[in-house]
């Protein structure tokens, strides 16, 4: 899927984002959002992991949901 034309989203934008990932290039996908307008926006980096990082990366993964979703959640 190419998101390369989408950039203005009218909620929060998140990606989690695998140092290793060959399957999605994590440094375009760090650019893509760079240019993206959003009320919120943020990239968590997984440094020891690529593309499935809820399996390769469990912990941290529900540490970052817990800590940079839940948030907006929960917000009025």
């Amino acid at each position: 899927m190419d998101f390369s034309g989408l950039r203005e989203f009218s909620i929060p934008v998140g990606m989690f984002l695998g140092r290793h990932d060959f399957t999605t290039p994590s440094a375009l996908t760090a650019q893509w959002l760079d240019q993206v307008q959003a009320p919120h926006k943020r990239v968590v980096w997984f440094g020891h992991a690529a593309h499935i990082i809820p399996w390769e990366a469990p912990d941290r993964t529900l540490q970052a949901l817990l800590e940079h979703v839940r948030p907006l959640a929960v917000e009025p």
